[in-house]
């Protein structure tokens, strides 16, 4: 009789944890879906998300956000749930790969809230915060540290630093921005991107473009280079660089390229 007693606990005790939520997110999809009112709701949230569930937070956000309950708004507490989502895995450890990317994309909100952006993907969520929490600053460091654990909003960095962003203008530094274009992009991308950067535009170098046009070219597969060869070739005519553009078909002509052979005898006449 004890061990049916015994066996019939056990069963009990295992059969009510294999309907136990297995981690903070999925106890807040339970909790939350099973609240009846957008009290209980609410109550949920803000339990779980100080508990550090990045969903729950995610929730909380929306929930008092600009577009949530209209009773419930509440953008001092919507901000405050942005950051601690965002913070939980940008300073922690998340527990799962859906976390990661819930808490990535709360970090490029807050970003953008604190750079007072009224537009871009989190516009509907963004606009209604960007005149009352602007801190620039702030949004820089929460899109570098974005970029530097998670990867997503590097993109946007080089443009910040490089003043294309409209009213940041005065943060330009554009050693930082390459240090960016070399973290997002593979080294033959990030090395056609400072050609371009350099040979044309606000902060122009030939020089340095030169030296990027041939790195891009060296790091171009050898199928492609007769293509890059020729781009480079006619963006150096178009600006007079006569020298280099011998060099270029010269180098290409040593690669094999026929155009490039012809252009190398041209030049040396």
């Amino acid at each position: 009789m004890k061990k049916m007693i015994f066996l019939s606990i056990f069963i009990l005790i295992n059969f009510c944890l294999a309907f136990e939520p297995r981690s903070l997110s999925e106890k807040c999809h339970t909790e939350f879906n099973n609240a009846e009112t957008n009290t209980a709701k609410l109550k949920v949230a803000e339990s779980l998300c100080n508990q550090n569930s990045v969903a729950c937070c995610d929730r909380l956000a929306n929930l008092v956000g600009p577009n949530g309950v209209p009773t419930m708004i509440d953008l001092k507490k919507s901000l405050e749930a942005v950051k601690k989502g965002c913070d939980i895995c940008l300073f922690g450890s998340c527990e799962s790969k859906s976390d990661r990317e819930t808490s990535a994309q709360l970090c490029l909100k807050l970003a953008h809230i604190y750079l007072g952006k009224k537009y871009g993907s989190h516009l509907s969520f963004t606009k209604h915060f960007a005149n009352n929490f602007s801190d620039v600053d702030k949004g820089i460091e929460y899109y570098s540290e974005t970029c530097n654990k998670f990867e997503e909003g590097c993109l946007v960095i080089p443009n910040l630093y490089l003043g294309k962003i409209e009213g940041l203008e005065s943060y330009l530094d554009v050693d930082k921005a390459l240090k960016f274009v070399d973290k997002v992009y593979t080294p033959e991308k990030a090395a056609k991107w400072k050609f371009e950067h350099y040979v044309e535009g606000k902060y122009k170098d030939i020089e340095k473009s030169k030296i990027y046009a041939l790195k891009a070219i060296e790091l171009t597969k050898q199928s492609s280079k007769g293509t890059f060869y020729r781009v480079y070739f006619d963006k150096y005519k178009e600006i007079g660089e006569t020298d280099f553009m011998k060099k270029l078909a010269e180098n290409g002509c040593n690669d094999g390229d026929y155009f490039m052979c012809e252009e190398f005898k041209r030049l040396n006449k």
